[in-house]
């Protein structure tokens, strides 16, 4: 039944993929889960949010103003949509996907990557292949419904890698990619193969494309050298980090900070971020964005 639905073990998309330009895009984009607790929107270049939030936090309707208020951004901030979630979802956006991209196309969202199918590597081979068949899928359905698309890319053998250099040599507006580094890729020895075999994939196929690397920030050092300029890393911590009234100064330990349940929590989540980039920064040795807003002291 499987087999059927993704009608071959060897899908390749046969529609041409809307995709989006990527070549400006920040170094880190802060995950967002929602806009609740904050009186003022959120200074950042660019922020993603998963589609699980997009789908729970708006309504059929809502377009890109919506989109904004509802998660406390500015007008000027880009939208990152995640497609990394729980398998419970994910069966339920793949039976769903028409409906599912329709709502995410409406939002005006700068990008948003394919959901994430598992793909275990002790599982039995087609299935494997089905959940690879999926993203491939999934990817027709968002560029068909207007969104801009980012094939989250994944595969187990040697065989995986040389279709997908197939599937984006023929998918030439295909500029930026997604891989998902916080479950089958906390392996260090397994997410630097990964990256490597990455950068096979865009030299295979002869132009530059942009990876939004998932949970990819303690990976950071590896991808500038493998992706100079051209790729985002995005992780909840600050997000998370604030809900539990936690302070992160770029320079001092991480604090406890007390406050009501009911407080604002605009300023934390804002210095949260900031810190958090600045360390990555720091670490990469890269200069601050002159629009940076500076750090509470």
């Amino acid at each position: 039944m499987m087999v059927g639905e993704v009608k071959s073990l060897t899908y390749k998309p046969v529609t041409k993929l809307v995709s989006p330009r990527a070549s400006n895009w920040s170094l880190f984009a802060p995950q967002i889960y929602h806009g609740s607790r904050r009186s003022r929107p959120l200074h950042a270049e660019c922020v993603s949010i998963s589609i699980k939030s997009l789908l729970a936090e708006t309504k059929p309707g809502d377009g890109p103003s919506e989109l904004r208020k509802i998660f406390k951004l500015e007008e000027s901030t880009r939208v990152i949509g995640l497609g990394v979630a729980r398998d419970h979802l994910l069966e339920k956006w793949w039976g769903e996907r028409a409906q599912v991209a329709e709502r995410l196309a409406r939002l005006g969202l700068d990008g948003v990557t394919t959901p994430n199918f598992s793909v275990f590597s002790n599982a039995p081979r087609p299935q494997t292949m089905v959940s690879i068949a999926r993203i491939h899928h999934f990817s027709e359905a968002l560029s068909a419904a207007g969104a801009a698309v980012m094939p989250h890319v994944y595969a187990e053998t040697d065989h995986d890698w040389e279709q997908w250099k197939t599937v984006l040599r023929d998918q030439p507006n295909v500029h930026a990619i997604a891989m998902e580094f916080q479950t089958g890729l906390l392996k260090e020895d397994k997410a630097h193969r990964y990256i490597e075999r990455l950068v096979e994939l865009r030299d295979a196929i002869g132009r530059p494309l942009h990876l939004v690397a998932v949970g990819g920030t303690k990976y950071a050092s590896q991808l500038l050298k493998a992706f100079p300029g051209s790729f985002t890393v995005t992780d909840a911590t600050s997000f998370i980090k604030t809900l539990h009234r936690r302070r992160v100064d770029s320079h001092s330990a991480e604090q406890s900070v007390k406050m009501a349940v009911h407080e604002d929590l605009a300023d934390l989540l804002q210095q949260n971020i900031d810190s958090r980039e600045l360390k990555l920064r720091r670490k990469l040795r890269l200069p601050m964005p002159a629009a940076a807003v500076p750090l509470a002291a």
